[in-house]
């Protein structure tokens, strides 16, 4: 058995991000191996302050609908991140799956943020990329991150998803 991490956006209310980081688990499962997401902090007070302000707007217009439609995800988000096993080690696996998902997306201040933890910066163990994508970020924007190139470099394989994103990673490799 072969104990696999899995770095991606799996802790937010996205039904995408949620059901890609479900489905590569259960295929993991399903070949014999036992599956880690590696813990992400996911700031939830702020979507919801946007939401709010959404909702606002629907009741002003008696849309009932639309509200149900907001709320429902952050109905069932707790009871859906039950179904992932949570680490925050990486030592003790065999092996680090990143990906899939705009994990490489630089543009946007979360991930900008916590780049670290989606680039794999000082992390031992093998790795590698499964259809990871820089979305809207550019390869200039790469810049911020001088230790890019680096954390790139010591991926076992690296399997992107979009053309943007293999150009990026070919002119940083």
């Amino acid at each position: 058995m072969v104990k696999i991490g899995i770095v991606t956006v799996y802790n937010t209310p996205n039904c995408g991000s949620y059901l890609q980081a479900y489905a590569m688990q259960k295929v993991l499962h399903q070949k014999g191996h036992k599956v880690y997401f590696l813990k992400n902090a996911i700031n939830i007070k702020r979507k919801w302050y946007y939401r709010l302000l959404q909702m606002s707007k629907y009741l002003l217009k008696g849309d009932m609908l639309a509200i149900q439609e907001l709320t429902t995800p952050y109905k069932i988000f707790p009871l859906l991140q039950k179904k992932f096993s949570i680490t925050n080690k990486t030592d003790d696996l065999d092996l680090i799956i990143y990906g899939s998902d705009v994990i490489w997306n630089i543009a946007d201040a979360y991930i900008l943020k916590n780049w670290k933890r989606f680039l794999g910066y000082c992390v031992e163990t093998k790795k590698i990329s499964y259809a990871a994508s820089s979305d809207a970020a550019k390869a200039d924007t790469f810049q911020k991150i001088p230790q890019a190139r680096k954390c790139l470099s010591e991926f076992s394989g690296l399997g992107v998803r979009d053309i943007p994103t293999k150009e990026i990673v070919n002119s940083l490799l």
